[in-house]
This record gives C-alpha cells, structure tokens and sequence, in this order.
C-alpha cells in the first residue's frame, strides 16, 4: 500500500513539473521533453535519465563545473549523471534542441 500511494504521489508531482524524490531521482525523456523540467540536488546527488520514447535522446552538460556527455540513448536505455559540485546546470539533447532541464544543486 505504502509503495502504491508513493507512485501514485509521484505521479501526480511529476505532472505538475516537481522532481519527487528517488534514489537516484528519475528524469524522463519522452515526446521530446525532459519530465520534469526542474529538479533540486544536494551537492553530489546524481540523475537518472531514462529514454521512455520511442526515438534516441542525449544528455550532455556543458558548464565550468561539469562536462557530461552520454552518446545516443536508445528508447528504453537509461544513463545516471552525478552533479559533484553546486551550481545551476543546464542539461540538454544534443538531437532535440528544445529539450532542457535546469538542475540547481546546492
């Protein structure tokens, strides 16, 4: 039951654009979109992507403080990124341009 109401708890917060709390958190990449668009990290917290689309994604940060490149992620394949220093990040697809999530690490 306790499991069902966390889903189902995600779910609904992930809908409105508020990263819930996995471990590590879990970042979608579906309809040319990161799901959600925002999430906070503490210094040293890590990503997981996973590609739910049915077209390859990317994940790459380009930053002074963090330089991160996955290649292709193929639909169903998934990659984790760890943020070691604070700051705001931006992340990207190299494929689809508009894709961007803001990651804030403190």
């Amino acid at each position: 039951m306790r499991d069902a109401l966390a889903f189902a708890l995600g779910l609904t917060l992930g809908a409105i654009g508020i990263a819930v709390a996995a471990d590590p958190p879990l970042i979608h990449q579906k309809n040319r979109e990161f799901a959600p668009a925002r999430v906070e990290l503490k210094q040293g917290g890590e990503l997981t992507f996973l590609n739910d689309d049915d077209t390859v994604h990317h994940v790459f940060v380009d930053s002074a403080k963090l330089q991160y490149d996955s290649g292709a992620i193929v639909p169903g394949q998934s990659v984790t990124v760890k943020f070691p220093q604070a700051g705001v990040f931006d992340v990207m697809c190299a494929i689809h341009p508009r894709m961007k999530l803001r990651v804030t690490v403190r």
